[in-house]
């Protein structure tokens, strides 16, 4: 979890209202709480520009039965070499 949750920048601020602190205690009940998780990507495409960077791609998740498909964009900067999530969204 604490490997996966350094993918995300300083300044990521999540789109839903809530603080950091309180989106990373919701996303940690929400990813240790489940069983195993299994995630593919398809349809990837990245744009770079500088030190930034979009990556759009369809995202498989299986977490027992049903499996859900959905888009999601992620915007990314490098920070000291590091691509680092400063915004990420779900969607169409």
């Amino acid at each position: 979890m604490a490997r996966c949750l350094q993918a995300y920048s300083d300044r990521f601020e999540p789109g839903n209202g809530t603080s950091r602190a309180q989106w990373e205690a919701a996303r940690r009940a929400r990813i240790t709480a489940r069983t195993p998780i299994a995630i593919t990507l398809h349809n990837l495409q990245v744009t770079l520009a500088g030190d930034q960077a979009t990556a759009k791609f369809q995202q498989n998740q299986v977490t027992g039965s049903p499996s859900t498909t959905i888009p999601k964009v992620l915007s990314l900067r490098n920070e000291s070499g590091n691509w680092r999530i400063v915004r990420e969204s779900t969607g169409s």
